[in-house]
């Protein structure tokens, strides 16, 4: 009896993360041996289809439904077939390096200035769905070994990085002079938008870490500069702006009792001194005022309803009745 075997290597030494069994071709009653921590995936005509959990299995048509579909064993009678068995590692990989593999330019939103920047980090991660995994992944690689795998992921995370990169100064408006502060901030930015992109393709990312970045000496001298010149002028702007005054308040001792003991203190604004007393009015102009006779011939004269003679004569007159 066939027996169809990966066995699993130490956890730790990380030298296999996806296996092809050799042989296509393969026979009802063989044994599958499926170490902790692996799965196998049954694969025909490029389609995923019955999908193993560690443990010992004899291949059958009843545990090999959806393969028994497309090949229906039973009218057949067929005890060999062809497909291709998949063996999975799902143990977390830990400790990948990443890297964008060219400067990437961003704006700085604050100083408007274009920055080349470059990235370096770690990742880690693991299978979580192995039929996404090895028809969206594996697919692409004639050499499904640990180390094109890896390299062939890590290539997708650091594009993705640097396409997400942008995005992130854009939204939190903070200057690039201040990312060696805020390198968690954006891994926690970049890891949400990376999650679902890599879940689609199977991989659970549990890792994501930006640790350092560089940007050429004189690019960032320029926006220590401009930094300076801004905190100077917000420095300016924040000292020109009135200082509001607090209103004043005067205890008031408050007694109870026939004693006259004070019970407590009662703040109370300060009035505002009183205003002067306004002037008297001044009294009004009688009919018999002579300045007030004069002021109306005057316009009279002014207004051309009277002649000059006629203002002499009355002017004469209202004079010698002082």
């Amino acid at each position: 009896m066939a027996i169809i075997d990966k066995p699993k290597p130490a956890a730790e030494s990380g030298d296999w993360l996806v296996w092809k069994h050799p042989s296509e071709v393969l026979r009802l009653g063989a044994q599958l041996n499926i170490g902790p921590s692996q799965e196998v995936l049954v694969v025909k005509g490029g389609r995923a289809l019955d999908l193993f959990a560690p443990g010992k299995y004899t291949l059958s048509a009843s545990n090999l439904p959806l393969l028994d579909q497309t090949i229906n064993f039973t009218t057949s009678r067929k005890t060999q077939f062809i497909a291709q068995l998949w063996y999975v590692e799902t143990h977390p990989l830990h400790d990948l390096s990443w890297a964008t593999p060219a400067p990437v330019m961003v704006l700085d939103p604050v100083h408007n200035l274009s920055v080349h920047l470059q990235f370096q980090g770690r990742w880690a991660g693991r299978v979580r769905d192995t039929r996404a995994f090895v028809t969206q992944v594996l697919a692409t690689l004639k050499e499904p070994v640990v180390e094109k795998v890896t390299d062939h992921l890590t290539g997708l995370v650091a594009n993705r990085f640097a396409e997400l990169l942008p995005g992130f100064f854009a939204h939190s408006k903070s200057s690039v002079a201040d990312a060696p502060a805020r390198l968690n901030d954006l891994s926690a930015f970049i890891a949400e938008q990376l999650r679902p992109e890599l879940g689609q393709l199977g991989w659970e990312l549990t890792l994501f870490q930006v640790d350092r970045f560089s940007a050429p000496d004189d690019v960032m001298k320029k926006l220590r500069e401009l930094a300076a010149q801004k905190a100077e002028r917000d420095r300016l702007a924040a000292a020109a702006q009135p200082t509001p005054v607090a209103p004043v308040f005067t205890a008031t001792t408050v007694a109870t009792g026939q004693s006259g003991e004070t019970s407590f203190y009662a703040l109370r604004p300060v009035a505002p001194p009183p205003e002067p007393p306004a002037a008297p009015p001044l009294a009004p102009a009688t009919a018999s005022d002579p300045v007030a006779k004069l002021k109306k011939l005057k316009q009279l004269l002014d207004s051309g309803l009277i002649t000059q003679q006629d203002f002499d004569t009355r002017k004469q007159k209202i004079l010698d009745e002082i």
